[in-house]
């Protein structure tokens, strides 16, 4: 076992090199045009020549946050119907996309709302006025809102899946009354009642030029801050920015939930607070978490799968988020198998607090993190993803190269000390098959 480990990271730091050679591959700035409409709207371009594919992004600092209880799952509702209209011409079903080979995405985060196309140079001109024209066309009507609400009444009626539910409620018990509490999926109950009325009034309140910012990166010109300038989005008007900051403050808890479910697993989710996307910590938070649950060389993986076979799967999470955020692992395991998985994370926990990394362990962890980022940057896609997003939150969309640099110099040193400093007042949530033995603190 120890012998495989040693040939996984050899095998990191090889491919390390390699990556080390050609810095441009994680250099998003080089080439892009930045420009800010009068109304506020973003403009981020980046024209790459021979591209065989152009992707639009469309990036708004809206999501689950923004959200209440009556409201919960509105953003991803929107979403869709922003989605769907690029589908349709006047209201009617249209091939264009399909035609076109036109790929199209939504992601709801808890800190934004995201629409991403994907499509061919010689189609981009058609596609980016079919995806303005989606953005322009206000308001919202009554059909479509109610088209979309039965649609997503019904996948939130029959479950998002043990995973993704278990981790909602883990949000609940961790963030209690902050608004990240959220659930991502949205609330079956609250998007059932949603009227086209609250649908309208979120969406004039939210998203607006000044909250939105739109990347386009392929084999295009540079011309876009034009089109958009003549464009709806370019003409309307910006909304006050909501600057109230909500105070959170952690508090260690453990909680227990039965699931509906016919398989016999449970879940651990151990999560502690952790430092926001703009800290001075978030690179060594990022190798943290690496060293930890990320992949099969990973702290966690090594003792609780490889040595003890504790669980089916694991891994660890570490969102960049504008608020507080969370560093979380997870365990799927059996349900006789909690209470030994549960003292081996916390074992593994007290251990990274208590000894220094080693430099060859560091290494890896650091490249882990850089593989994980070259991956998520290598494609168009990707790259207008990374841009706009860093831009919506706040950090610039130079953010990825002082990231990276900012990688390069944490140290074991640093590590240990954020480990010290946020692995503190976890939330601990334990979901397992509805009729299974409890498994109560006092009992761990």
């Amino acid at each position: 076992m120890h012998k495989r480990r040693w040939i996984l990271l050899l095998l990191l730091l090889m491919a390390g090199r390699v990556w080390a050679r050609d810095r441009v591959d994680y250099r998003l700035s080089e080439g892009v045009t930045r420009t800010v409409l009068s109304n506020g709207l973003v403009v981020l371009v980046k024209p790459i020549p021979g591209a065989r594919s152009v992707a639009i992004d469309v990036v708004t600092r809206v999501g689950a946050a923004q959200e209440d209880d009556t409201t919960c799952g509105i953003a991803r509702l929107i979403g869709n119907i922003l989605e769907r209209r690029l589908y349709r011409s006047q209201d009617r079903l249209d091939d264009l996309l399909d035609r076109t080979g036109t790929v199209t995405r939504v992601n709801v985060n808890l800190d934004y709302t995201e629409l991403a196309v994907v499509t061919r140079p010689d189609h981009y001109n058609e596609i980016l006025q079919r995806v303005l024209q989606a953005y322009g066309r206000r308001p919202f009507a009554e059909a479509e809102v109610g088209e979309e609400r039965k649609k997503m009444y019904k996948e939130l009626a029959n479950g998002g899946g043990d995973f993704n539910g278990a981790y909602d409620l883990f949000l609940q018990v961790f963030y209690r009354y902050h608004p990240y509490r959220q659930p991502l999926g949205g609330n079956a109950t609250a998007v059932h009642n949603l009227t086209d009325i609250q649908v309208n009034a979120f969406f004039d309140r939210w998203y607006a030029p000044n909250r939105t910012v739109v990347c386009v990166v392929g084999d295009v010109d540079r011309g876009l801050s034009d089109t958009l300038r003549k464009s709806v989005l370019g003409t309307l008007k910006p909304v006050p920015e909501n600057t109230e900051v909500v105070t959170w403050e952690p508090t260690s808890t453990e909680k227990e939930v039965p699931l509906v479910s016919d398989q016999h697993m449970a879940f651990l989710f151990l999560g502690y607070p952790a430092p926001n996307v703009e800290s001075s910590d978030y690179a060594a938070m990022k190798v943290l978490s690496a060293l930890m649950g990320g992949g099969v060389s990973s702290r966690l993986w090594m003792d609780l799968r490889e040595e003890r076979g504790l669980c089916y799967e694991l891994g660890s999470d570490y969102p960049a988020l504008s608020g507080p955020s969370h560093f979380l692992s997870f365990v799927i395991t059996r349900p006789e198998q909690v209470r030994a998985s549960r003292h081996r994370l916390f074992v593994e926990m007290d251990r990274i607090r208590k000894e220094n990394v080693s430099e060859s362990e560091l290494e890896a962890g650091r490249w882990k993190v850089l593989g994980n980022l070259l991956s998520a940057i290598e494609t168009p896609q990707g790259q207008a993803s990374a841009l706009a997003s860093s831009e919506v939150q706040g950090v610039g969309y130079l953010f990825t190269e002082r990231f990276v640099d900012s990688l390069w110099r944490v140290s074991s040193a640093d590590v240990k000390r954020v480990a010290n400093r946020y692995l503190d007042n976890y939330t601990l949530l334990v979901a397992r098959p509805a009729g299974t033995e409890p498994i109560l603190p006092d009992h761990l």
